[in-house]
Parts: structure tokens; sequence; C-alpha cells
């Protein structure tokens, strides 16, 4: 919003009442989930991969350990609409939540009882999270806050 406002000139006063902080997103439990989402019949699965992401939004526990967020569609409405909650109440709703609780168990059970895998999630972790400081200091470079005068 500040950008925003600050890209027309406008000033304006931010109360921070919290963050959203850039997390560690890990393949080996992205990849692990994608597939049980297709087993499972979750629909609108996008086949490309995008943004990694944490599974922690607004805080840094996906920095320190490895998680993943599950979100099957449980909606067609566009998000924040009176549709939308309507949805969870619907099929689609019941289906997308029942997906997501299918999901989280399949990928919880397979990382409780194959040591190798969770080996393999704590190795690219760890690999991660050793250049997310580069990362950080990358996104400044690209991001850097715009200097906007004072308005008269």
């Amino acid at each position: 919003m500040k950008r925003a406002a600050l890209s027309t000139g406008t000033k304006v006063k931010i109360d921070h009442y919290g963050q959203n902080r850039d997390g560690i997103g890990t393949a080996t439990l992205g990849e692990l989930g994608f597939a049980y989402m297709k087993i499972f019949g979750a629909t609108n699965v996008q086949p490309e991969p995008g943004k990694p992401q944490g599974f922690e939004e607004t805080g840094s526990v996906s920095r320190d350990i490895p998680g993943i967020g599950i979100t099957a569609q449980s909606s067609t409405a566009p998000n924040h609409t009176y549709e939308l909650d309507a949805d969870n109440l619907k099929q689609i709703g019941h289906k997308g939540f029942t997906i997501d609780a299918q999901t989280m168990t399949a990928i919880l059970y397979d990382f409780a009882t194959h040591a190798d895998y969770r080996s393999a999630v704590k190795k690219e972790f760890d690999g991660i999270k050793a250049l997310f400081a580069e990362y950080q200091a990358a996104l400044k470079k690209v991001y850097e806050r715009p200097v906007v005068p004072d308005p008269k």
C-alpha cells in the first residue's frame, strides 16, 4: 500500500502491526504435496511451479523449520468475497477441505516413517537457509524505497 501511495506522490503513515516475510520453501515437500493433491482429486491444480514460498506468511517460523502450506481449491469465486465464504458450505468447499487434510496427513506420514525423506528435506532446507541472507540482500537492491518529497 505504501509503495502504491508513494508512486502517486502521496505521503502516508502506516501503522505496522504485523509483517509479511519471505520464508524458505522446499521442493522436497512441495513436490510430494503436489503429487498427493492430484492423487486425492484436487481441482484446478496448476502444473507449472510458482514462486517458492515459506509456509508461515506473517512470521519467521518457515525460516527455521521446514514446512509446507497446502491449499486445495475450495471455491471458484474471487478472494475476499461473500461467494467465497458461501462456498465453504458447498461441495467444493468440503472437497477442498478434505483434500487439504488428506494431503497433509499423507505428507506427515511419509515424513515420520521415512528417515531418508526427512534427511532429504533437511539437506535441502539447510542448503537454502545458508544462502537466505544473500537472497534478502539481493531483494533490497531490486526493491529500493522510493524518495518522495513532502507535499507543499
